[in-house]
Order: structure tokens, then C-alpha cells, then sequence
């Protein structure tokens, strides 16, 4: 199951740095899905001090290791960050459907970490691992 599962695709909004890698087999065997995996990355990166709209903050998008399988059950994502919403502001997961989780397995990557502030308005594109 691991093997087809952990690629990565970071965004800097601020700097436009677009990173791609692997995660560690270690981390998805133990972290299992995109619940666990998307919070060991998030710990891994953000301070415990950083506030939900510090820039070093980062907004994960994740989908489970058997997203767009066919398997039922398998048709939704996850998002997890710190909420501005919660007081004291807090780390917060939330998970939602539709099509989203299957077509970011299908380009090629099961996460999606953003992190920055945009000067300005940017779209990105992903299809088939190129960015757009």
C-alpha cells in the first residue's frame, strides 16, 4: 500500500518556491492515511508559537492512501492547519468530499502543503506532475 503513496507537493506563496518529494516509508507506515501523515508534517514544520495567519503557517491539503482506488468509502480529503476560528487559536483537521482528493491522487501527489502570503493573486495548475 505504501508504495504508491506519500508524494508531496509544497507551495510558498510568498517566495513561489514549488518543492516536490517523497515522504519517508517510515512516516506513512506509522502515520497511516492522510489524517495521521498531514499532522506528523505539520508538527515536523510549524513552531507550537506560530499563529493561524503568521506566514511560516501551513494550510495541508491530504487524501488517504486509497483515494481514487474505487474502493467505497474512499471520497474525501482532509485539511488541516491552525484555525483562526478557534480561540485560543488551535490546530484543527476537517474533512470534506467531492471529486478534490481523487483528481490530486490522479496528477500524481496525495499532499498538498501551502505555505506563505501571496503579494498578489496566483493560480496554480497541477496536471499529471507539472506544475501549470
Amino acid at each position: 500500500m505504501t508504495q504508491d503513496y506519500g508524494y508531496v507537493f509544497r507551495v510558498d506563496l510568498h517566495t513561489k518556491k514549488i518543492d516536490r518529494y517523497r515522504l519517508d516509508s517510515d512516516i506513512i507506515r506509522d502515520f497511516l492515511g492522510g489524517v495521521g501523515v498531514a499532522a506528523r508534517i505539520y508538527w515536523d514544520k510549524v513552531p507550537p508559537d506560530i499563529k493561524a495567519f503568521d506566514e511560516e503557517n501551513v494550510l495541508i491539503f491530504a487524501t488517504g492512501p486509497l483515494t481514487a482506488s474505487g474502493a467505497p468509502g474512499t471520497g474525501r480529503a482532509i485539511v488541516e492547519g491552525k484555525s483562526p476560528q478557534s480561540y485560543p487559536e488551535r490546530y484543527t483537521v476537517s474533512s470534506f468530499g467531492g471529486e478534490w482528493g481523487a483528481e490530486l491522487r490522479l496528477a500524481g501527489y496525495d499532499i498538498l502543503v501551502i505555505r506563505g502570503k501571496a503579494k498578489k493573486p496566483y493560480i496554480y495548475g497541477l496536471r499529471m506532475r507539472r506544475l501549470k
